[in-house]
């Protein structure tokens, strides 16, 4: 009498959430022109043509000096908090995409905030896009 073995996947809480991002950010993009920040969209999205990626960063000093301005925190704290929630994006998107969180490779434009702003990068973010855009139509 043959036997046969069932093996029942469950699927764990970060498997639930990205299947849930995932149907969010994909029905995004079916419906048309769309900013999604962050949750592994540029992987998600990768096997569409007409998705143009962006890697905001800002140099450590930066990003503590506006943390402890919009948040309060003293320099401390702020460092160990930013550091903790990119620890937190890059285990996420590495084990999600098998890929580097903000490696080159994976973004059309890298942009400094910290250099340029945030109105300048808006402003560029934008111009590129409408680049982006048109050569794609082309």
């Amino acid at each position: 009498m043959p036997m046969t073995s069932c093996y029942m996947w469950e699927p764990t809480l970060m498997d639930k959430i990205y299947i849930a991002e995932h149907r969010v950010i994909t029905r995004l993009a079916e419906k048309g022109p769309c900013v999604i920040v962050g949750r592994v969209a540029d992987f998600i999205l990768s096997d569409r043509n007409d998705v143009m990626n962006v890697f905001i960063y800002a140099d450590p000093e930066v990003r503590v000096q506006n943390v402890v301005k919009d948040l309060g925190l003293d320099p401390v704290k702020a460092k160990r908090e930013i550091r903790v929630i990119d620890n937190h994006r890059a285990m996420y998107y590495n084990a999600i995409s098998s890929k580097d969180w903000g490696a080159r490779s994976n973004y059309h434009l890298l942009i400094n905030s910290g250099t340029f702003g945030d109105d300048l990068c808006a402003e560029v973010i934008h111009q590129a896009a409408l680049n982006f855009e048109q050569t794609q139509k082309e």
